[in-house]
């Protein structure tokens, strides 16, 4: 018996004849409104209208999703979720029990590839995925335990593992919930909030740096930046009494490298006028161009 079959993947950059124009006026801006109020927005949604506002429409508002899975695209899934689960399972066992449990990390690895992935599948190219995997945890986990015990600038706690972060924009419209998961919060001992955020894939070092004006935040080519300082944003708001920031990016795949902490002017300290800045000069400007364009009342 054969069984035949044809996928016919649904892509939303398939949706939008050439040349046609995105759609914008009284008729669409009640949708996206309702979806930004109710939904809210996260760093990616930001990022995706400021590079194609007709995939935010698609996207963000009406909520289509791409469904091709193709066998990249789920070792490169398998992966960012493997490393990420061991992360966090390593710094919840630290924050819990006060130790950095090495001995777990194979089999955690297992447990974060097996969301991705069937764990029937463990020949040829699911088994090179996990190998990969497991490779990659292992060398992070050694290199990251190494220099929370000899190697830290601070003493630090743990607050906050896979944090959802949420804060509430006041636009002219009316409240925009701004959303995203930090992968570790930590105070340091002189009082600081850190955000450490988790890189699988290549990291571009410029894209965290601005010279000295906050608007460079709303171009594409920032976009990491952009996304460090909204998690930073938003863990001000949660925290109204603390003074300090301090965001940064781990790359999992040079576990040696120390993390690579945004700047501005060459400052990575960051205090609460900065994260006020942040907001008048990019968070605000941003939504309400969003605002804008599909009240069609931008050029």
């Amino acid at each position: 018996m054969t069984d035949r079959r044809l996928n016919w993947p649904l892509r939303p950059d398939q949706f939008q004849p050439e040349g046609a124009d995105v759609p914008t006026g009284p008729e669409v801006w009640p949708l996206v409104a309702d979806a930004l109020q109710r939904k809210g927005l996260s760093p990616t949604g930001f990022q995706r209208f400021l590079e194609d506002p007709y995939l935010f429409l698609v996207r963000n508002v009406l909520e289509i999703r791409e469904e091709s899975r193709t066998h990249d695209r789920v070792a490169a899934d398998a992966l960012g979720t493997a490393l990420h689960y061991v992360h966090e399972q390593l710094y919840k066992t630290l924050r819990d029990h006060k130790t950095w449990a090495l001995d777990r990390v194979e089999a955690w690895t297992h447990e974060g590839v097996n969301k991705e992935m069937p764990s029937s599948l463990d020949t040829g190219y699911p088994l090179l995925t996990r190998q990969i995997a497991l490779h990659m945890a292992q060398a992070w986990a050694e290199a990251e335990g190494q220099r929370n015990e000899d190697d830290r600038e601070l003493a630090f706690e743990i607050i906050g593992v896979e944090e959802k972060l949420e804060a509430l924009l006041q636009l002219d419209f009316g409240g925009v919930p701004v959303r995203g998961t930090a992968d570790r919060i930590e105070r340091w001992s002189d009082g600081r909030l850190v955000v450490v955020d988790l890189k699988t894939g290549s990291v571009d070092e410029a894209s965290t740096r601005c010279k000295s004006d906050w608007a460079e935040l709303q171009k594409p080519s920032k976009a990491k930046g952009f996304q460090l300082m909204t998690y930073a944003w938003m863990l001000g708001q949660r925290y109204p009494d603390a003074h300090a920031f301090q965001v940064g990016i781990a790359p999992m795949r040079r576990p040696h490298d120390p993390v690579l902490w945004f700047s501005i002017a060459k400052r990575s300290l960051l205090t609460r006028a900065d994260l006020d800045a942040f907001e008048a000069e990019v968070l605000r400007p941003l939504a309400n161009s969003i605002a804008e364009f599909f009240q069609d009342r931008s050029d």
